[in-house]
């Protein structure tokens, strides 16, 4: 019964918000995992990180278009480029914060804690005479575990050592992972987009490492490509939690 009140409840809200231009752009965003905050979550949290995540998703912060729309400030703009001030603009489209590394850092925070989870499932990458005790200890299949000889180069400080059959190519991945005994490599490359253009990322992800993908096949390695999105508003995409059960991680993981 209870399961059905909480149905009935969910369809009523996502119906009234799909009714309203702003406060429901979060229907659209297809890719993005929803985020469930429970009263331990909220119980831990800063006050004002809270604030700002349920404000964020509804985009009701006070950004210069908002402000202008409430009629409390007219012309504000964005302080650093001078641009029309959206939530998106501030998020992930202003050049200037592009140019002096702004997006770049939090870009490599996610980055970091992503080669932190491949470090943990290289680990774990087992042969395949262990895959009844991998399997016991709740590890799931894993696109490591074919090989032990795993070595990983990324586009942060000290792991910039890329391999040679990478270093040919004009592009550096922010992730790729070699086994020169089973001759595979694996490409992965992390977006931070807002929240409503992680399907462009993704599809644009994929075929900027195209021509690299088929040189690598060319050459006799195995490839695999995995592009993964992660909110600039701290909304996982549905890739990234594939990856991460590609990877070998475990659902509750």
């Amino acid at each position: 019964m209870l399961d059905e009140i909480r149905h009935v409840e969910e369809t009523s809200r996502v119906q009234t918000a799909v009714q309203q231009r702003q406060q429901g752009q979060w229907t659209t965003w297809e890719q993005a995992l929803q985020r469930s905050l429970s009263w331990n979550d909220i119980w831990h949290m800063v006050p004002l990180r809270v604030s700002f995540i349920i404000r964020a998703v509804y985009d009701q912060l006070p950004t210069g278009d908002n402000l202008a729309c409430w009629n409390v400030e007219q012309g504000v703009k964005c302080t650093l480029c001078g641009g029309t001030q959206t939530l998106s603009h501030v998020l992930s489209g202003c050049k200037e914060a592009l140019g002096s590394g702004r997006y770049t850092w939090r870009h490599n925070q996610v980055l970091g804690r992503l080669v932190e989870a491949v470090e943990c499932a290289r680990s774990k990458a087992m042969t395949r005479e262990d895959k009844a005790a991998a399997k016991a200890s709740g590890f799931e299949s894993s696109i490591l575990q074919n090989a032990t000889d795993w070595k990983i180069s990324a586009d942060l400080p000290n792991m910039r050592i890329y391999p040679d059959v990478i270093k040919k190519s004009n592009v550096r991945p922010d992730m790729v992972l070699v086994s020169e005994k089973s001759k595979t490599v694996v490409v992965i490359e992390l977006t931070v987009p807002f929240e409503s253009n992680m399907g462009e990322s993704h599809e644009f992800k994929l075929a900027k490492y195209e021509e690299l993908m088929a040189d690598l096949h060319k050459s006799g390695h195995k490839t695999q490509m995995v592009a993964a999105e992660d909110g600039a508003r701290g909304l996982v995409g549905a890739t990234a939690y594939s990856l991460l059960k590609r990877l070998g991680h475990a659902s509750k993981e």
